[in-house]
């Protein structure tokens, strides 16, 4: 929609013009975003969308999908209590079937939702397929006290029975309830993998304080006909309370040499 166009615009110009992560302009951190990056910024700024000729809506449900972009809870100015991190690889560097790749988060506060948004550019599949999925990456989430979220695996706290793509049959749980929107969020060690969709979410509205752990999975890369698909480039992308990072630059390292420089790479020792 013209909107969502628009606001896509605006977040672009937020990363290239050097707010992220400071809210400030700094041309040191200007950032050229991937299109997967910016595809799960957006999708991670969302929030509940009512339907009001249902009278009831699920983030993310099949009437309005992923809900409303809301880019002031996610693009962080001073003031602001909540913070967005970002992590990208291309594809020469992300990942292959069997690769984990491990970014930890320090220093996560409880009182704001902890939302995190993977996205990736899915190769071109085979026509017709039933499920056309190509490379098929996992998200996972580590607490602090070593529960395990998984990436799609969302349900309303109050009905488990519910799942957000895969609806089961007519079901009281699936009848309009007390309160209009049923918040749907990531429940602890629910392992219910996402094997259809190339976009992955976790959602807790209620985070415990501490340290974190962001854990991305090769599970399947095969790849198609196309060089250097076997590898999968992605956008990760996480907001919640952080800590602002420091302002003032860490200093570049002194004193180094070259200790090894040959067909089997470069050293700086």
């Amino acid at each position: 929609s013209p909107t969502v166009a628009g606001g896509a615009a605006l977040m672009r110009q937020y990363f290239e013009q050097g707010f992220h992560p400071r809210g400030q302009r700094r041309a040191g951190d200007r950032l050229r975003p991937l299109a997967a990056t910016m595809k799960a910024a957006l999708m991670n700024s969302t929030l509940e969308l009512v339907n009001t000729f249902l009278g009831i809506t699920q983030l993310p449900s099949l009437s309005t999908g992923w809900g409303r972009m809301y880019l002031e809870r996610d693009l962080y100015f001073p003031g602001d209590d909540r913070l967005l991190r970002v992590y990208e690889r291309e594809h020469a560097t992300g990942l292959a079937t069997g690769e984990v790749h491990d970014y930890p988060l320090a220093h996560v506060g409880a009182g704001e939702p902890l939302r995190v948004t993977l996205a990736w550019m899915d190769p071109a599949g085979v026509l017709g397929a039933e499920f056309p999925l190509v490379n098929d990456l996992d998200l996972e989430l580590v607490a602090p006290n070593g529960d395990i979220y998984y990436g799609n695996a969302l349900r309303d706290p109050g009905c488990l029975a519910l799942t957000c793509y895969r609806p089961a049959p007519p079901d009281p749980c699936m009848l309009p309830a007390c309160d209009p929107i049923l918040r749907l969020e990531s429940i602890a060690n629910l392992d219910d993998r996402d094997r259809i969709h190339s976009v992955e979410a976790i959602r807790i509205l209620a985070p415990q304080a501490g340290a974190y752990v962001l854990r991305v999975r090769g599970f399947s890369v095969p790849g198609n006909d196309r060089v250097g698909s076997d590898r999968q480039g992605y956008g990760l992308v996480v907001a919640a309370a952080f800590a602002t990072p420091p302002s003032t630059p860490i200093a570049a390292p002194t004193h180094l040499s070259v200790v090894q420089n040959d067909l089997a790479g470069i050293r700086i020792g």
